[in-house]
């Protein structure tokens, strides 16, 4: 096939071939009139392109963008699949890695340059282009305020250069957003970490986070799934090095902003103060929330389940920190609906079954019992 790429916008194409890149495209299959694929986004797309006399008749794709008639992404990473498919076929594909025999090209010459020279070249090329300058700095120098806040800046620059004056960022310009976000990441929290600056690291993640999380833009295609979902394996990297004094840290930026950011982001952060964090404190804040969540919609269920609970570990506890612990979760029980005749009806069973612990019988009196 020739000359498909003119059926697709630059910027939809050059999407197409990232995901074609990166393997999103996860099945290729031969159909009496063409190909059908299924490529993997947002969620997994099915694709079917119809090809006559080695040209494209008809295409379709399963997403939303695809729906209003347009030609998208996922049709542009199949194209490519094909595209490589039929020159296997054909043995057209080259068996020298084009690439790599540049890189080992590049080596080769770098290594015969004496080295006052290179460093000389080093240092010229960083003071003509700032962003090589922050990446050495950040590699191989001291990693302070200022070079934090000029990372932060890139970041800054970034939503500007694609925000339209009202600062709303359109789906044309989103996907490259979000990938230029991802590339700020890749290049510096990574460093940060194996440095050992985990503050530093944790900081700049969360500023890419909220950069992301405050911003109005149309996110069709699910980008910013891409940088919240590396925010996230950051955030992980950056907790596993942590001592427990960064921990609470950590754990009080979350607390901070769970309510701060929108919905769809929100979640990222209820996620990770669920799942991996082992704060004691934290955990029973998260049992409360989730407590009082299901609360309001299966009330009798929840206090049936903490009803069963209770009578099941009063049979095999002797233990006076348990009998305490029991007569809170019968408090618990009774602020439910009907649930203080339920929490009566089961003290007054346990002063007859276990009158004999003393210690029981003590702490459902401190509790009102």
């Amino acid at each position: 096939m020739e000359y498909w790429e003119e059926l697709f916008r630059l910027h939809i194409l050059q999407r197409g071939l990232n995901y074609y890149k990166k393997g999103a495209v996860i099945s290729l299959n031969k159909t009496e009139s063409g190909y059908h694929a299924e490529v993997e986004g947002t969620e997994d797309y099915e694709v079917d392109i119809e090809i006559k006399d080695g040209e494209i008749g008809d295409m379709y794709c399963s997403c939303p963008y695809a729906d209003d008639g347009n030609y998208c992404k996922h049709m542009a990473a199949v194209l490519y699949a094909i595209d490589e498919d039929e020159a296997s076929e054909s043995g057209e594909l080259e068996a020298v890695d084009l690439r790599k025999d540049r890189l080992d090209s590049l080596r080769k010459m770098v290594e015969g340059i004496p080295e006052h020279e290179l460093r000389e070249l080093v240092v010229s090329l960083a003071e003509e282009d700032s962003s090589l300058r922050d990446r050495l700095l950040m590699q191989y120098g001291t990693i302070g305020p200022k070079l934090l806040l000029r990372v932060k800046n890139q970041v800054d620059e970034i939503g500007w250069r694609y925000s339209s004056g009202s600062g709303y960022i359109d789906y044309q310009d989103a996907y490259d957003y979000c990938m230029r976000l991802k590339a700020v990441l890749y290049d510096n929290v990574p460093v940060l970490i194996q440095r050992g600056c985990l503050k530093e690291a944790f900081e700049l993640t969360n500023y890419v986070f909220m950069e992301i999380a405050d911003k109005e833009l149309d996110d069709s295609d699910g980008s910013t799934t891409e940088v919240a979902s590396l925010c996230y394996e950051y955030w992980k990297q950056i907790l596993s090095a942590s001592d427990e004094t960064e921990e609470k840290e950590m754990i009080d930026w979350f607390k901070r902003r769970k309510c701060d950011v929108r919905d769809y982001m929100r979640g990222y952060i209820q996620e990770f103060l669920l799942n991996e964090f082992h704060d004691e404190e934290l955990l029973w804040e998260n049992l409360k929330y989730l407590d009082e969540s299901i609360k309001k919609h299966f009330p009798n269920e929840v206090m049936n389940i903490y009803a069963d609970y209770v009578q099941s570990r009063a049979e095999r506890t002797s233990d006076r920190t348990v009998y305490k612990e029991l007569a809170q979760y019968l408090k618990k029980i009774a602020e439910y609906p009907d649930g203080r005749s339920l929490a009566d009806r089961i003290a007054g069973e346990w002063k007859k079954k276990y009158r004999r612990r003393s210690a029981m019988m003590d702490e459902l009196k401190r509790a009102g019992f």
